[in-house]
């Protein structure tokens, strides 16, 4: 089985044992993971709905640290469609990330989490694709699990499901996790226009 599909099994398992903020938690490093490799890897793209994402991920992170309520946004409603392409998978995957969490936060099922989860690995893998230039199927899918970037992005998850399990959420905590989830996630593959 797909390693890749081994650390979705584990999540699928171990998410519901997670509170609701300790999920939201875990679903917004994802989140910023999957912002990030998306505004790597579109370095020469128009979007314009960058700005409305930011702020969207800025309110959950005040909410994590404790800063304010629950923020309550409806991203499909408020990301206009002009505002991504959506002719690219990777874009359609951070909208649809966002769009989880933000019902994540409403209360939704606790499977949402795990849905962004999938959707943050998703984009990796659409980029590991990219770099090694091949076509996308089920024999490739193994070799495109031993990319760096997949391997680096599942030890992330899994990473962050354990230390927030395991760990009691406050301020100090939390942004040290916030930190480190903003690290170059491409690991400075392929993209001349990023000096």
């Amino acid at each position: 089985m797909r390693p890749l599909l081994v650390h979705l099994n584990m999540l699928k398992i171990e998410l519901i044992k997670l509170d609701h903020t300790q999920l939201v938690l875990f679903s917004t490093l994802c989140c910023e993971r999957g912002f990030l490799a998306y505004k790597r890897s579109s370095l020469n793209i128009d979007r314009s709905g960058d700005e409305i994402i930011r702020l969207c991920l800025d309110k959950v992170w005040d909410w994590l640290e404790g800063a304010c309520g629950v923020p309550v946004f409806n991203f499909e409603n408020i990301l206009p469609e002009e505002a991504f392409d959506s002719s690219s998978a990777t874009a359609i995957d951070v909208v649809d990330a966002l769009s989880c969490l933000s019902r994540l936060l409403g209360g939704s099922d606790k499977n949402e989490s795990l849905y962004i989860s999938e959707l943050c690995l998703n984009i990796v893998d659409g980029l590991a694709y990219d770099n090694v230039d091949l076509p996308v199927n089920s024999t490739n899918d193994l070799a495109i699990d031993e990319h760096e970037l997949i391997k680096k992005e599942i030890s992330r998850q899994t990473r962050d499901f354990y230390e927030i399990k395991n760990d009691i959420t406050g301020p100090v905590f939390i942004k040290r996790l916030k930190n480190r989830a903003v690290e170059d996630i491409t690991l400075g593959y392929w993209f001349e226009d990023s000096q």
